[in-house]
């Protein structure tokens, strides 16, 4: 995909937590989006997570955090009127596992202190997603030029949103599960999950002691996964 030497932007203004981010129709990643939103659209999730060949890992993963910022995002506002402080006082996925919100503050000697407290999911999960919102917005992690030099570990604040991100997931599906199914919307969240899921996978930002949480169903979505390709290869030899 060619570009003249003008800057072009690479993201409309995302605004706050409550509304998507858009791409600027002009730019490669909106290329990329249109890319990413085709390969899905005929059914194809593993293919739709694969860098496009020639294209910029740092910009295709740049676009993608977006668009699962977004989904993270829709999918929370799905539940969160039933997600109440009665309902969930802490932020939680399944009885083993307790996120703990952390902040960092600058001490008086201007070091960071980082400070660890409890919320219940709803007011977690709004703190998250105001917190990615942050640093997606923030143009010395995401530049909106595109030809501004992405930081240099910027695979690094990829995988740390990713990780965030999940929690929203690993708390719907333990603690909301029956709410999903009383609104129909079970399969809706399972490929929007399997998507999340073969994407951190296939670029590793995500460890295995992350996942853990939703360990039952990400292999049950693996190997649904697995044998849809098998399928889709015995009819391309047919």
């Amino acid at each position: 995909m060619s570009h003249s030497g003008l800057k072009k932007r690479r993201f409309f203004q995302p605004r706050t937590f409550k509304k998507v981010k858009r791409v600027n129709i002009t730019t490669n990643r909106y290329n990329l989006h249109e890319y990413a939103e085709g390969t899905l659209g005929v059914g194809n999730i593993e293919q739709s997570v694969k860098l496009p060949e020639g294209e910029n890992i740092n910009d295709w993963l740049a676009m993608n955090t977006i668009e699962f910022q977004n989904t993270a995002k829709l999918l929370f506002q799905l539940i969160q009127e039933r997600c109440t402080s009665e309902s969930c006082p802490k932020m939680t996925a399944g009885p083993r596992y307790e996120y703990y919100w952390q902040e960092g503050k600058k001490s008086v000697q201007t070091t960071y202190v980082f400070l660890f407290f409890k919320s219940f999911a709803n007011e977690y999960m709004n703190r998250l997603l105001s917190w990615v919102d942050e640093l997606t917005e923030d143009p010395k992690i995401f530049p909106p030029m595109e030809n501004d030099p992405f930081p240099k570990h910027f695979k690094k604040y990829v995988s740390v949103i990713f990780k965030r991100l999940f929690r929203v997931y690993a708390h719907i599906f333990t603690c909301h599960f029956r709410d999903i199914q009383d609104m129909g919307t079970e399969p809706h969240f399972n490929s929007c999950y399997k998507h999340f899921l073969l994407f951190v996978l296939h670029f590793k930002l995500l460890k295995k002691s992350d996942l853990e949480p939703l360990k039952v169903l990400n292999e049950k979505l693996l190997k649904n996964s697995k044998t849809e390709s098998k399928k889709k290869k015995k009819k391309k030899k047919n």
